[in-house]
C-alpha cells in the first residue's frame, strides 16, 4: 500500500531498496539484505517508500499533497473516517466524496487516496 501511495498519489518513481536513498532525509542508505539502513536517521527501511499506512504524519503528507479537500472525522471510540474530494473532469466544483473507514487514521487515509486516484 505504501508503494502504491508513493506511485500514485504522491508521484514519485521507486528505485529498488538496494538503490534508494532514504525517503525521509534523502541520505544514501546501506543495503543488508531485505532491508536498508540509514545513519543519518539511524533507522531501518523496510521499502523505498514512507510509511503511509502506518505513520499519520506520514498520512497527513500523502493528503496535503493530494492537494483537494479532505476530511477526519471519528467514527465511534475505536474506528477513523476520512473523506477525500475527488472533482468530476477536473472541475473542482463538481464531485464527489471518497470514504474509507479504518480501525487507524493512516490506514484510512490511504484507502481513500487510493480509490480518489482510481489505484484501490
Amino acid at each position: 500500500m505504501d508503494e502504491r501511495i508513493a506511485t500514485g498519489v504522491m508521484g514519485l518513481t521507486l528505485l529498488p531498496l538496494e538503490a534508494a536513498p532514504c525517503p525521509y532525509c534523502e541520505q544514501e542508505m546501506r543495503f543488508c539484505g531485505e532491508r536498508s539502513w540509514c545513519s543519518q536517521c539511524s533507522e531501518w527501511r523496510y521499502g523505498p517508500a514512507k510509511e503511509y499506512s502506518l505513520e499519520n504524519a506520514d498520512a497527513i503528507d500523502a493528503l496535503e499533497h493530494h492537494g483537494k479537500e479532505w476530511q477526519i472525522r471519528t467514527e465511534g471510540s475505536k474506528e477513523y473516517g476520512v473523506w477525500v474530494w475527488k472533482p468530476n473532469d477536473g472541475l473542482a466544483l463538481q464531485g464527489s466524496w471518497v470514504i474509507a473507514v479504518a480501525d487507524t487514521l493512516a490506514h484510512a487515509a490511504c484507502l481513500a487516496l487510493l480509490r480518489s486516484v482510481g489505484a484501490a
